[in-house]
């Protein structure tokens, strides 16, 4: 995952910290330090716990890309369905999908 979709998924409210270059949490105030790399189980947890109504929240690797997002039944259309996003690892995928998901309006 690259620094850019890490500070996007920071400015979005996703809880990332920063550290500075001697390694000390330093989110009290704005630094140029390090950003925390986000972990995919910390990522997934973060796309599903408002979501629990949906049936099944999918990963899956496409042979180039991954994606991520929810598979879920739609009973007024008789269909399956599957919003998702994607990324060249789970992590990116994941992490594409909350920022859609967490779009300011």
């Amino acid at each position: 995952m690259n620094y850019e979709l890490i500070k996007k998924l920071k400015d979005a409210g996703f809880d990332i910290n920063h550290y500075d270059s001697s390694g000390h949490c330093c989110n009290c105030h704005p630094c140029e330090g390090e950003l925390e790399l986000p972990t995919l189980s910390k990522l997934i947890e973060a796309c599903i716990k408002d979501f629990r109504s949906r049936e099944e929240f999918r990963l899956s690797f496409d042979g180039i890309i991954w994606e991520a997002g929810f598979a879920y039944f739609d009973i007024d259309s008789q269909a399956d369905n599957f919003n998702y996003n994607t990324g060249k690892t789970p992590e990116e995928a994941i992490a594409n999908f909350w920022l859609e998901l967490n779009k300011k309006k």
